[in-house]
């Protein structure tokens, strides 16, 4: 099973481009070609009787356009050309000419500030800017971007188009960008995508003749797409044997539920039991955490958390555990080397990153922090999605533990600084209690798969799936039942 697809930041983006010309031998002319090619292939059909206006900067995202409008008014279409004089490659002069030659209208960008028209009959197709934009904006190029969303917002049938990149986005800074119904990426996954295809109605991908492989073996990239695993795929791996019992579908510790947060402790048992696990047992501070859990499910086990519980027996049958959900850090009598020495998988998130924090652990560690608790363990701000990223390698370089950062695009950061980003967003998980569902899945996936990275991958692919509750804002018990009965 492919877990991962490559991501490619700004930078190593615009070295794939060179690569492929300069080492390859395909020249910008056929990479240019090639992409306009495909992006028209797909969107002619978004077109229909609309005339069309592209806007290009001054890079070779604007050669794009170009090339993508001479494609257009061959196939019988009214265009209109606004593009940034300037110095332009070779491959973007020589398809101006061409547009020229076919006597394409043409104008300098700055006209789009006085142009005026019915949008409502137009197709905007946004190639100011692409992956070699840096922050911040210039001024022509930030008037024309207000002026297109503001006419987007008066006039919402107007249809946009950005090729590559919404123009003016970046992770540095993101304040001022093209508010574009569609996003056509090109040639490879890019991780300024990753979260700008969130302000998009659809997203298509175009593959074009870039060399990836023979590019990473001189280039090796730290960022991988963590693709959604189906619901087929995960009931197949939940799958039980025939001659199976219960601690080989997995044992989970479960430490938490103080006086009062109960629930949490008691949703993660039920959620790793949910995914397919065999065996639990709940240490926890708290009598009435026990007396709700036997109340609920006198099957499962619970005990009255106790510093003795290592020399238990069944400590060695322990397969992962997960620390904090409900637990108040000031109840947790065991040494953290107790953990590090048992060499099993060790979810921590809530009550217990109090624990852990400026302690160096291990890579079977998993931290599942959200953003403030995140910048709780740094004691720091992060003013932008770059430095979110720098700060979350430092961490685990640093304390040589793994992180998921959970959000609408879920971060897991391994301890050798490989980053993987699940960007599936699921409003219907913000809602208390998710988490606390995802760290018992967690305890489940990571045993059964022995990976950190498939282990989150199906968790978060599991929790996914909650997406298609009917209820619009279902409680995260709810959620627990819904995946109870796929």
């Amino acid at each position: 099973m492919e877990i991962k697809k490559f991501l490619f930041n700004n930078f190593e983006s615009k070295n794939l481009d060179q690569f492929t010309i300069q080492k390859i031998g395909i020249s910008g002319k056929i990479l240019m070609g090639m992409a306009s090619e495909s992006v028209f292939t797909i969107y002619k059909k978004e077109i229909k009787k609309r005339e069309i206006l592209i806007l290009c900067g001054k890079g070779n995202n604007g050669g794009d356009g170009i090339a993508l409008g001479i494609l257009f008014f061959c196939f019988g279409k009214k265009v209109k050309i606004f593009f940034h004089s300037g110095n332009h490659s070779e491959e973007y002069k020589f398809y101006l000419e061409k547009a020229k030659l076919l006597n394409i209208e043409i104008f300098d960008l700055q006209k789009f500030l006085e142009f005026k028209e019915n949008w409502n009959n137009l197709f905007l197709i946004d190639c100011l800017l692409g992956t070699g934009f840096q922050p911040p904006l210039s001024e022509l190029y930030k008037t024309v971007i207000e002026k297109v969303n503001l006419i987007k917002q008066e006039t919402p049938s107007l249809k946009i188009l950005s090729i590559d990149a919404l123009s003016g986005f970046s992770l540095l800074d993101s304040k001022a960008f093209i508010k574009a119904d569609f996003l056509a990426e090109i040639g490879v996954k890019k991780l300024d995508n990753i979260y700008a295809k969130n302000y998009c109605k659809d997203y298509t991908f175009h593959p074009i003749a870039f060399p990836i492989s023979s590019f990473l073996k001189e280039f090796p990239t730290k960022n991988f797409l963590l693709k959604k695993v189906s619901k087929k795929t995960i009931k197949q791996i939940s799958q039980r044997k025939f001659d199976s019992h219960k601690y080989s579908n997995g044992f989970s510790l479960l430490i938490g539920g103080s006086e009062g947060m109960s629930g949490a402790i008691l949703l993660a048992q039920k959620a790793f039991h949910v995914a397919g696990g065999g065996f639990s047992k709940v240490l926890t501070p708290s009598e009435k955490t026990i007396q709700i859990g036997l109340r609920k499910n006198p099957s499962f086990m619970y005990e009255k958390i106790n510093e003795n519980f290592f020399n238990d027996a069944l400590i060695k049958k322990v397969t992962s555990v997960v620390i904090g959900p409900g637990l108040n850090f000031s109840e947790f009598p065991f040494s953290l080397d107790l953990f590090l020495k048992l060499d099993k998988y060790i979810v921590v998130d809530a009550g217990g990153l109090q624990l852990i924090k400026r302690k160096t652990l291990s890579d079977k560690f998993l931290l599942t922090p959200h953003r403030g608790e995140f910048q709780n363990l740094i004691e720091n701000s992060p003013n932008n999605e770059e430095t979110w990223h720098k700060e979350l390698k430092n961490y685990v370089l640093e304390y040589k533990c793994n992180v998921l950062l959970k959000g609408h695009v879920s971060i897991l950061t391994l301890s050798n600084g490989d980053m993987y980003f699940f960007p599936y967003s699921n409003p219907k998980l913000s809602v208390m209690g998710t988490g606390d569902l995802l760290c018992g899945l967690l305890a489940y996936f990571l045993h059964k798969l022995g990976s950190v990275v498939e282990g989150v991958q199906f968790a978060l692919s599991f929790l996914h799936l909650s997406k298609k509750i009917k209820s619009h804002f279902p409680s995260a018990y709810e959620i627990a039942k819904f995946l109870e009965e796929i």
